[in-house]
Order: C-alpha cells, then structure tokens, then sequence
C-alpha cells in the first residue's frame, strides 16, 4: 500500500491527536505505549506518527489501529482513499469496558503456553519480512 508522504504526515498528526484525545497523559508518547502494550513497538509508533516511513507490515498496522482504538483496516482504508479521515473509523470499544475477546485469548495462553508460542512462531513465520531476516 503506497501512498503519498503527506498522507503519512497526516496521518501521523492524526495518531498523535488521537493519543492523546484517548487520554491526557498520553501526550507523552512513552507513556502511551507502555499503557498501551506496545513497548516492543516503540519505533513503529514514532515512525508512523512522524510520517518517517512507509512500509508498515499488516501485522503492525492492526497493533497500531488496536491501541489507537480504530477498527481494523482504518488505517489502510485511510490510506486507499487519499487521507480522508473519514476512513479512519474508531472502534466501538471503550475504555473501561470488558474486552471479552482479548480476555478468552489470554485465558487460553495461560492454559496453554506452549501451543501459544507455537502459534507466535508459525505467525512470525508466514511474514515476509521475518523469512527474509532468517534467510528464507
């Protein structure tokens, strides 16, 4: 999916405004994506909010919508249709509400520990980039 740097630009403000409209405290970055789960995700964040770069995986793109509350696919969707916001949906979630899904699947990693990392690892396996670094 290509599109134009100032699409990412935009985008990026976007994010940022949505960050910290999610909540106040979030104004600072770090803290947001500690609060948020995505430490292991720092540079993706910077970078995307930054319009720095432009080759997000989808697996990337589905963290960013998940902890910037947009439903899936608002960001490609944002991008198919030349930065208009009105693609980039929110999802309807809000904080402070049961995420029953989120919860099942932590119930069956922790019943299932082994078999989660077996399916991380087959996950991991099918993306491009990940078979690449290995030198698949």
């Amino acid at each position: 999916m290509r599109a134009d740097r100032e699409t990412w630009r935009k985008l990026g403000q976007l994010l940022i405004a949505r960050r910290v409209a999610l909540d106040p405290a979030w104004t600072n970055r770090k803290q947001f994506v500690r609060d948020s789960g995505m430490d292991k995700q720092y540079r993706s964040i910077s970078d995307i909010e930054s319009g720095r770069r432009d080759d997000y995986s989808a697996s990337i793109l589905a963290l960013i919508e998940r902890a910037y509350a947009y439903k899936p696919g608002a960001i490609t969707a944002f991008l198919e249709h030349e930065g208009d916001p009105a693609y980039l949906v929110e999802d309807e979630w809000k904080e402070g509400e049961p995420d029953v899904e989120a919860e099942h699947a932590r119930e069956w990693i922790a019943a299932n520990p082994v078999e989660a990392m077996r399916e991380v690892m087959r996950a991991a396996m099918r993306d491009p980039a990940v078979r690449q670094q290995l030198g698949l």
